[in-house]
């Protein structure tokens, strides 16, 4: 909002992080609280918080788009000190440097990971070394 040619920040940003709450939820409740849950992004990345963030302080980790290949828990995508990102099971404490995702390899058997390969997300199979395009294993 401008008045006399001077841009009031705070009206702006009060109008436009609403609007950002909304594109943002999660469609999860709060376990302390009840309220929803909205996607952030922080000093550190991405995160997950409750919406009554005065009143309730719950906050998680986003989580992976696959599950662990050894004992099929959640995954957690984290940020190391050095700021690479890196993957952690929350049941087995496992950790991986690419995300792994639901398919599978289809010579092999094992969890196929996402990983970049020429500007263009693929899956990658660390057992046979082999890239496989993701039109292709999602049929």
């Amino acid at each position: 909002m401008t008045i006399k040619n001077k841009l009031y920040i705070k009206d702006f940003l009060e109008t436009n992080l609403k609007i950002n709450e909304e594109n943002n939820k999660t469609g999860e409740k709060c376990p302390v609280c009840g309220g929803d849950l909205i996607l952030k992004i922080g000093k550190y990345g991405e995160f997950i918080a409750c919406s009554n963030y005065p009143k309730c302080t719950f906050t998680k980790n986003v989580n992976a788009r696959g599950s662990c290949p050894n004992c099929g828990g959640e995954v957690e995508k984290l940020r190391s000190k050095k700021g690479k990102i890196y993957y952690k099971c929350t049941s087995c404490g496992e950790m991986f440097w690419n995300e792994p995702s639901e398919y599978k390899c289809p010579s092999c058997g094992e969890t196929l990971f996402y990983r970049t390969s020429r500007g263009k997300e693929k899956l990658y199979c660390e057992k046979d070394k082999k890239y496989y395009e993701l039109e292709k294993i999602k049929k």
